[in-house]
């Protein structure tokens, strides 16, 4: 009875918070712009390698720091992912020379291998569209670690207007695994694969 008492609990904490998170990042200035990185060291030979997870650290900070303050930014919300040199831009701009310049900004990089602008053209989103596209991003994380054939901590999720991406280096087998365990997740409208495919899983 206890532990179910302190699971309710826990639980009820954890839903706060997060209304709270998406609540802060509504009000906060209105031009913003987040960054997205991948959170693990994976050494693997299908993953990235720490140097790697550093570099993609420093683009990922670099488009930030010069998109935040643009004066055609303003009422921005800007999410940047990095991976492995491959840049996903996601988020609404106010305007399409607004989608423009920030993907210049993400291109005049050098370590930059390719940008992929899926900025859409609009208001910013609610706190409470954030807070939707947080659900279905947990449910998308709990929906691939129950797949065996796909390794922990080898897909980046990003999820913006219940649009799905899916970033990291695999095989094809597991990219194809990964896109059809999303593409039924609830809540998932479309799903994209930003995949850079492994060619030699075995060297």
């Amino acid at each position: 009875m206890g532990e179910l008492m302190d699971s309710k609990l826990y639980s009820a904490s954890r839903n706060f918070l997060i209304y709270l998170f998406a609540f802060i990042l509504f009000a906060i200035s209105s031009s913003t712009v987040y960054s997205d990185t991948v959170e693990t060291r994976d050494t693997s030979p299908a993953g990235r390698s720490f140097t790697q997870h550093i570099d993609d650290r420093g683009i990922t900070l670099s488009i930030r720091n010069k998109a935040i303050g643009h004066s055609e930014l303003d009422k921005s919300h800007i999410n940047v992912t990095t991976v492995n040199g491959i840049v996903l831009l996601t988020g609404e701009v106010p305007s399409a020379r607004a989608k423009e310049i920030v993907e210049e900004v993400a291109q005049s990089n050098q370590n930059v291998r390719q940008v992929v602008n899926e900025l859409r053209v609009t208001e910013s989103i609610s706190a409470k569209d954030i807070l939707h596209d947080q659900w279905i991003k947990s449910r998308i994380r709990i929906r691939l670690g129950r797949v065996e054939e796909i390794p922990e901590n080898r897909i980046i999720v990003v999820v913006s207007n219940d649009v799905a991406y899916l970033m990291g280096i695999v095989t094809e087998e597991i990219a194809k695994y990964a896109a059809e365990a999303v593409r039924t997740t609830k809540g998932v409208d479309r799903v994209i694969s930003v995949f850079e495919i492994q060619q030699n899983p075995d060297n």
